[in-house]
């Protein structure tokens, strides 16, 4: 499935022990890719792979090296 998606969290749908905390989500823009020809936009994902949108937080990951100027 893909991963960088922007969901709507809308309600819990249990628990798996090698997962923990299960959710219903609903994708915000591109659906979800369950195979190459199955697409949907709501579907259960597990908590571990949820990350919360934090102001500043939606630039890539990347790490980056930023020159200062001396002013």
């Amino acid at each position: 499935m893909d991963n960088g998606l922007i969901v709507d969290v809308l309600a819990p749908a249990g628990s798996l022990p090698e997962f923990g905390q299960l959710w219903w989500v609903e994708s915000k823009g591109s659906p979800f890719h369950l195979t190459p020809t199955e697409m949907c936009h709501k579907v259960v994902w597990p908590d571990c792979l949820l990350s919360p949108i934090r102001p500043g937080n939606l630039e890539d990951e990347t790490p980056a090296v930023r020159e200062l100027e001396a002013v």
